[in-house]
């Protein structure tokens, strides 16, 4: 089974929602470049915000999450995306108080991911990692890469606050594996342009 006391990083813009709490996330700086598998990858350069996992991150910068087991749905028809090998599905619920209109996922060096759409990470860890932006057809009609295949509210691909998302990762096996299915290492990150009312 997968192990959650790892860390996964996870990405994201606040949303243009109500008026809502803005908490205490922190800015950050994110470096990031695209590359050729999925769809094009572009975060933002200024205003990047941190949330993370609720047993290790402060409150306003809060996130639960669950793995739901495995699917054979591949999330990027463009990807090499091995069908012996099966994707995970997992469940993310927003504690932040704050609503994310963009979230992106950015695997660490353990994990390798086949619905890659470029590489990130916060400054200054380095190096980069395997990213993919979290969203569906709704969000990005042009896109190929489409992880998020449930939204427990409105499904406008907006993370807003209290709701469960529910994403396919795009799973490869390590090099010198044993059969085993990869061991996801979380290190959860939201990063976010604040726009205050």
């Amino acid at each position: 089974m997968l192990n959650y006391t790892r860390k996964m990083l996870l990405l994201a813009v606040t949303s243009l929602l109500l008026l809502v709490n803005q908490a205490f996330a922190v800015p950050v700086d994110v470096a990031f470049i695209d590359t050729p598998e999925c769809d094009p990858l572009f975060i933002p350069d200024n205003g990047v915000h941190e949330i993370g996992d609720f047993s290790v991150f402060p409150a306003g910068e809060q996130l639960g999450s669950q793995d739901l087991g495995s699917t054979s749905q591949s999330p990027c028809l463009t990807s090499a995306d091995d069908p012996s090998i099966p994707n995970m599905v997992v469940d993310i619920r927003n504690l932040s108080g704050i609503a994310w209109e963009e979230v992106w996922y950015v695997a660490d060096s353990a994990t390798t991911i086949s619905n890659v759409d470029g590489e990130a990470n916060q400054l200054p860890f380095s190096p980069l990692q395997e990213a993919f932006r979290i969203d569906n057809d709704i969000k990005d009609p042009l896109g190929v890469n489409h992880p998020l295949i449930f939204e427990s509210m409105t499904a406008d691909g907006i993370w807003e606050i209290g709701v469960s998302w529910q994403f396919i990762f795009g799973l490869h096996q390590p090099v010198g594996s044993t059969g085993q299915r990869t061991q996801l290492n979380w290190r959860w990150q939201c990063l976010s342009r604040c726009r205050h009312p």
